[in-house]
């Protein structure tokens, strides 16, 4: 446990996230508290498996903004978690393929939900593939 207190701390003291812009920054101060604890958890396997930080590059979207995604067929729902604060996109354009998919089947063995939907999800295309990470509403 205390290895795990000073990994924390060391975290806390020294963050390990980058963030697209000031405006994800800002969101990530208002998500739900799990998808925080996710993204940090992340931010831990990027430092440890993939020397690398992880840029967080989606955090809150607005109505207009998932209808747009919606239209341009950029999102396959017109509802998204990221609407409710309980989803964040991060960056994996710079990571290998396979080490993107073993990131998303850690993220799911370990972060299991009780409904259909997982956890994790590497998804997009060129600059535009992500790792999409969502929590369950409560």
């Amino acid at each position: 446990m205390n290895n795990l207190w000073q990994r924390m701390h060391q975290f806390l003291s020294n963050p390990m996230i980058k963030f697209k812009s000031k405006r994800q920054e800002r969101e990530f101060n208002k998500v739900d508290p799990r998808i925080k604890a996710l993204t940090f958890y992340i931010s831990l396997y990027f430092h440890e498996n993939l020397v690398k930080l992880p840029v967080v590059t989606s955090v809150l979207r607005t109505q207009r903004e998932q209808s747009s995604f919606y239209r341009r067929g950029l999102s396959k729902i017109k509802r998204s978690p990221h609407m409710y604060g309980r989803a964040i996109d991060i960056r994996l354009r710079d990571i290998p393929k396979n080490d993107a998919i073993k990131l998303v089947n850690h993220v799911n063995m370990y972060w299991q939900r009780r409904d259909k939907y997982e956890t994790a999800l590497a998804h997009g295309k060129g600059a535009g593939y992500h790792l999409h990470i969502q929590v369950p509403s409560l």
